[in-house]
């Protein structure tokens, strides 16, 4: 015919079988409810309508380890040491940048340069050398690099000496290394010593190699 009939095209879809649990209520399932008797879970229902209108409860936070417990115990002894008193018996440093050598040959063990030159107090009378060192280094080493902050420094290379000229990192002895020179005779006692503070002058020194590539530069 002129008006051929519309064709619709029809699907053919699978039979497939549906377990008969599906067809219940797709609500999610609530977890189970920890109980306080400890008797066990509680599993919920079907219908989730009992647990529903209940709040759940959540089990116990985790991760935390026994160090809490000691907070306030560590609080405490930091808070002490933070704002503990001096000891009672120090003494103060001052603390010069110097390069090995003098301007002319055989004048000086070492020079100063720079105009670098720092003080420190309160600094426990019963040091040793050995301690000595790092806060020498640390008190001037960023000077140095103010000085000149192009210059390649090899820090590692610095040494720290007395007056004396004794290198404090080769000094090895755990007697405190200033302690022996501020004891004096007592006034009312000659044959007893007392403590009396000073003042001691330490030289943190560049060497003589590394000073002259920084002339060099």
């Amino acid at each position: 015919s002129i008006n051929p009939p519309r064709i619709v095209a029809v699907s053919h879809v699978p039979d497939v079988a549906v377990p008969s649990a599906w067809h219940t209520d797709h609500r999610p399932m609530l977890p189970p409810r920890l109980t306080p008797s400890g008797s066990g879970p509680q599993t919920a229902s079907a219908s989730g309508s009992a647990q529903a209108n209940e709040p759940t409860m959540l089990p116990p936070r985790i991760g935390y380890t026994s160090q809490h417990s000691r907070y306030t115990q560590e609080y405490d002894r930091w808070a002490r040491w933070t704002y503990a008193s001096p000891p009672a018996e120090t003494i103060s440093l001052k603390i010069l940048a110097h390069y090995e050598g003098g301007p002319k040959r055989g004048c000086s063990q070492s020079t100063v340069f720079g105009n670098i030159c720092e003080g420190k107090k309160d600094i426990n009378a019963l040091i040793t050398a050995h301690n000595l060192v790092p806060i020498a280094l640390d008190t001037i080493i960023p000077k140095v690099k103010r000085f000149c902050p192009t210059f390649a420094w090899c820090f590692e290379e610095f040494t720290v000496h007395d007056t004396e000229w004794v290198d404090l990192a080769e000094h090895h002895s755990p007697v405190p290394f200033f302690y022996s020179q501020c004891l004096q005779p007592a006034c009312k006692n000659p044959k007893a010593m007392t403590f009396k503070p000073k003042q001691f002058t330490l030289y943190v020194v560049v060497p003589a190699v590394q000073w002259l590539d920084y002339e060099a530069f």
